[in-house]
């Protein structure tokens, strides 16, 4: 009886030993499988929309909060970086030009996933006359745990529009598109913006 319990102990801790190598090596295999790839891309900042503009003088500077700048952002292939961009800024300007300041938070619509999946990033500040933004999108919906860094910097020369990256296939951004006319609060910039984006997604 004795030799039986044994035996039954040892089966008993090999079945459990072998289960949680089993169960280690699925975790490993699956971290391993997660996906990461550098992209290219282009941000054109392309309307502006003034709906909900206030615009504050203070001491020394200028404060405009509620403007929502509309971007397209065209890449190399990718369709996770094909879409338009909306970023809601506060906007810090000093009289002498010291101490400028954008902040804010941003939404990003992949035209293959709109309106199912979308990104985010619910804050991001710079510099506004010496930096440009850099930071994480973060995926929402459909695109739930997929991650994308970005860093940018100004193409130039600065365009007058049109310029066809802000003509996308004919079709207005969602935000603007009044059955395609644009709301009369939603205007081209007068003069367009443009910055090279490059970055890792991670799925």
């Amino acid at each position: 009886m004795n030799t039986i319990r044994g035996i039954t102990k040892f089966t008993f801790l090999w079945m459990t030993t072998v289960s949680m190598a089993a169960l280690a090596l699925i975790a490993q295999v699956g971290l391993s499988t997660a996906l990461a790839w550098e992209y290219n891309a282009t941000a054109t900042m392309c309307y502006i929309d003034t709906f909900a503009l206030d615009v504050k003088e203070k001491k020394n500077k200028t404060v405009e909060t509620g403007a929502v700048y509309v971007w397209r952002i065209q890449s190399e292939g990718d369709e996770l970086m094909n879409g338009w961009e909306y970023t809601h800024d506060t906007i810090i300007t000093h009289v002498k030009g010291m101490g400028d300041k954008t902040s804010g938070y941003l939404e990003m619509y992949p035209d293959t996933y709109y309106p199912s999946g979308w990104f985010v990033e619910d804050k991001y500040s710079f510099k506004s006359q010496m930096e440009t933004p850099e930071g994480t999108y973060t995926g929402v919906g459909t695109l739930d745990g997929v991650t994308a860094t970005y860093e940018s910097e100004f193409l130039l020369p600065i365009q007058e529009p049109p310029i066809e990256e802000c003509m996308y296939g004919g079709d207005l951004p969602p935000l603007c598109d009044d059955n395609g006319e644009l709301f009369p609060w939603c205007m081209p910039m007068p003069l367009t913006v443009q910055l090279s984006v490059t970055g890792n997604i991670e799925n």
